[in-house]
């Protein structure tokens, strides 16, 4: 099919939407990273959730947090992962990125029933 204004080049329309947030997720993410998590390691909070008989002790806290950590990391190689695809136009983008909102959403649901911290 011919184009009226010739072949189509760029970036434009409704993609810069997820160019936007492919770029942002990553950058919000390491903020989180360092802004939620790194103190936890600075001022001797992690000691104080792990260690047993501590105020604010509980036994899943160590695998929560490094759970979160981990996760949030692997989400951050897969965005740039998907920014690399993307930008290249890559056929493989369109699969991997339902594959990367699924699996963020399986995330947050299991991060949001982990964190309820309640011993059986």
């Amino acid at each position: 099919m011919k184009y009226l204004l010739g072949e189509p080049e760029g970036l434009g329309g409704w993609l810069i939407l997820p160019a936007a947030g492919l770029i942002l997720i990553p950058i919000r993410s390491v903020v989180i990273l360092i802004n939620d998590f790194l103190p936890i390691f600075r001022d001797g909070s992690w000691g104080i959730l792990t260690t047993p008989g501590s105020v604010a002790y509980h036994p899943l806290w160590a695998p929560l947090v490094t759970f979160q950590i981990v996760g949030t990391v692997f989400f951050i190689i897969f965005c740039i992962f998907l920014l690399i695809l993307f930008f290249t136009r890559s056929y493989r983008f369109p699969t991997l990125i339902i594959v990367y909102y699924a699996l963020n959403l399986v995330f947050a649901i299991s991060v949001f029933l982990f964190s309820d911290l309640k011993e059986s």
